[in-house]
């Protein structure tokens, strides 16, 4: 299965012993994007940018059938700058934090290999959790059930759905059984917005109580087109294709119809632009595309 391995936030003297692993043990069958901090202990402003538009590149070069995840190792170094970076990949990655050692301190060459060896070992060991944790993720984003792990940031208008979506894209991959922390966060969620039902739907439904969000069913007959450029910017396909670092259909949205009332004549698309809606109903994918 496609996926993008971004590492993030490394100095140079860990970023040149990392490069030594090889690409398919960071990244096996996956594409790994991997560039140097420039200094050491914080992340410069922009520095999210080429790693963005790296991965919008790889995507690109997919079918757009072809289900792909995006996960994320970086760098904590637990300050506003580590932040503001993380910013730039939610909600479409998963992202797992890792510490850099103090090489800078280490009294002797020894003790410096020693640090950058065993930081080499625990960054591989991250690879592989944050696939593994993908993985359990895929299982609830990759399924024809509705999930609200894929609802639009945008458009469903709630906090309770920024707050679930930011702590799995922070804390699932550190969570001992990420399973039942996942299922833990769903469950709060939907205490909050209880599953419901439009009427004459014989189906559930999601709900912000504005509109409902309802499965489109087999009728998935829109989405993000690879080719579909002007106005979009590159985490526009990402958001896309993947959700915290879970997978799901190129072509999967909410057919929306209002709780009460009429629906508005223009709703916020993937990139802020007011996109004009059908009168009966809106089609919105996950990540804000209006269809």
């Amino acid at each position: 299965m496609p996926y993008v391995q971004m590492i993030a936030g490394l100095p140079q003297d860990a970023y040149d012993h990392v490069a030594k692993i090889s690409a398919k043990r960071l990244a096996p069958e996956g594409k790994l994007i991997m560039k140097p901090l420039p200094g050491r202990d914080t992340y410069p402003a922009g520095h999210h940018k080429q790693f963005v538009l790296d991965a919008d590149a790889h995507v690109l070069t997919l079918r757009e059938t072809e289900l792909v995840q995006t996960l994320l190792v970086y760098a904590d170094y637990g300050d506003d700058s580590t932040g503001r970076f993380l910013d730039a990949f939610f909600p479409f990655c998963l992202s797992l934090g890792v510490t850099v050692p103090d090489t800078p301190s280490a009294r002797n060459g020894n003790e410096r290999n020693r640090l950058l060896n065993d930081f080499a070992e625990g960054l591989l060991k991250a690879t592989v959790r944050l696939r593994e944790v993908g993985r359990v993720i895929s299982e609830q984003t990759d399924i024809a059930n509705l999930t609200p792990l894929l609802l639009p940031l945008r458009n469903f208008r709630s906090g309770a759905l920024r707050d679930m979506l930011h702590d799995v894209f922070l804390h699932a991959s550190g969570a001992e059984d990420p399973k039942a922390y996942l299922k833990g966060r769903i469950d709060a969620f939907l205490c909050k917005h209880p599953r419901a039902h439009a009427p004459g739907a014989l189906r559930h439904c999601l709900s912000d109580g504005i509109l409902y969000f309802q499965s489109p069913g087999k009728d998935l007959h829109g989405f993000r087109r690879n080719i579909t450029k002007e106005g979009h910017a590159p985490n526009c396909l990402l958001n896309a294709r993947s959700r915290v670092g879970g997978r799901y259909r190129h072509n999967f949205h909410y057919d929306c119809i209002p709780v009460k009332g009429k629906l508005r004549s223009h709703y916020e698309n993937c990139h802020g632009s007011q996109t004009t809606t059908k009168d009966d109903h809106v089609n919105i994918a996950p990540n804000d595309y209006i269809i």
